[in-house]
């Protein structure tokens, strides 16, 4: 499809016939060719045959059968939803459900209200203590302001050693 028109691609390769109405096309490359590729216009109602090596294509377009609705029955036949339940199954998961939510029931009713398992009369006694610790500040490393020798200007440790050599 191309701008709502049908178009056929063929090359070289292709052999066949296209057939419009009462007009039988058997040149397929007519006109002139993008890259060694003819384009053909279908128009509507066009039926033909293309051969490609081994390959035999055909195409017609014929009219899409009309959607079929899906049966039904009638009303009298179809009965209600009631019909459809078998009675012994519904009785049946009824009287389950009934004795489900009933111990259920008895059990939330019945059910006595207890503390944590650890909340025992000896875990009572104990209590957990809490120590705060805070530790000084480290203490800034001292600094020279330049009355000592500064980098670079050491000192001999031992001045007499100094005066000896």
């Amino acid at each position: 499809m191309d701008d709502g028109q049908l178009r056929l691609r063929v090359t070289e390769a292709f052999r066949g016939r296209i057939a419009r109405g009462d007009q039988i096309q058997s040149e397929l490359q007519q006109g002139s060719a993008v890259d060694g590729v003819w384009t053909l216009p279908i128009p509507r109602g066009t039926r033909g045959r293309l051969q490609l090596g081994d390959a035999t294509i055909l195409f017609q377009e014929i009219a899409a059968a009309p959607i079929t609705p899906r049966p039904v029955l009638p009303a009298s036949i179809r009965g209600t939803l009631g019909d459809r339940i078998d009675r012994r199954l519904a009785v049946i998961i009824g009287a389950s459900v009934a004795a489900h939510l009933g111990i259920a029931a008895y059990a939330w009713l019945d059910d006595v209200d207890t503390h944590s398992m650890l909340e025992t009369p000896v875990a009572q006694q104990y209590h957990q203590e809490v120590m705060e610790v805070t530790l000084p500040d480290e203490p800034a490393p001292p600094t020279t302001t330049g009355s000592g020798p500064g980098r670079g200007n050491a000192r001999d440790a031992h001045p007499d050693r100094a005066r000896r050599s």
